[in-house]
């Protein structure tokens, strides 16, 4: 990719341009594509770049593995990233007994909600059956704590996530591949870590940081894991 004429010549090549996909496969890819960032989806539909000089996490393949004879009866910690306006991100990490190991056994959007009584309900209805002995959230979504305290859902935050976020991400990313580790269901919450960039004109600012919800619950969850 790095080499010119008279070398050699570039071709681009766009999703769209194959004459096999119809109008309606094309909307749906592009519904599928809504909410991550633009670099994700030039990638995907223009075939662009995406430079690992400024990806953000590092994924090693040892850390995307099933947990064995996975149980409901495991504790459980929830991750949550509200919001009523755009999609909510919700994480589940699971305990494997006996190993201190972790997983995410669950990473899912919930959209479409404007009620946040609504919206605390079918969090809650997704996860009902896991035995959950934590729940962690954004301090500042009081709106979404205080109506799941309403419904008998207590919630903490992470400490001073404001001024510790870059910490907590370093954090996750140590843990990554030792300790924790993502079931490969998971596929959402993969797609958005291996998406995600950090900017090259501002330093540690990550490109689009609002889009990705499911990390942002990730973190809090990781951060607040017993």
């Amino acid at each position: 990719d790095s080499y010119s004429l008279p070398y050699s010549r570039k071709y681009k090549m766009s999703m769209f341009a194959n004459p096999t996909l119809s109008e309606e496969r094309k909307q749906k890819i592009l519904r599928e594509l809504e909410g991550y960032p633009d670099s994700y989806r030039q990638c995907i539909l223009e075939g662009e770049w995406m430079d690992d000089d400024l990806a953000v996490y590092s994924v090693p393949d040892h850390a995307v593995r099933e947990p064995q004879g996975y149980s409901s009866a495991w504790r459980h910690v929830e991750g949550a990233d509200p919001a009523l306006q755009s999609k909510h991100g919700q994480v589940v990490f699971a305990e494997e007994p006996g190993t201190g190991n972790w997983y995410v056994v669950r990473a899912d959007y919930v959209s479409g909600i404007f009620v946040p009584e609504d919206l605390v309900k079918a969090v809650t209805d997704r996860i009902r059956h896991l035995n959950i002995v934590r729940r962690v959230c954004d301090a500042a979504s009081t709106w979404y704590v205080g109506q799941a305290q309403k419904m008998g859902f207590s919630y903490i935050a992470p400490y001073d996530k404001n001024n510790r976020r870059e910490e907590m991400m370093k954090n996750f990313q140590s843990s990554l591949g030792s300790r924790v580790f993502i079931a490969p269901w998971c596929q959402d919450l993969l797609n958005e870590l291996g998406s995600m960039a950090w900017s090259e004109t501002r330093v540690d600012k990550v490109v689009n940081s609002r889009s990705y919800h499911l990390h942002d619950a990730l973190i809090y969850a990781h951060d607040c894991l017993p």
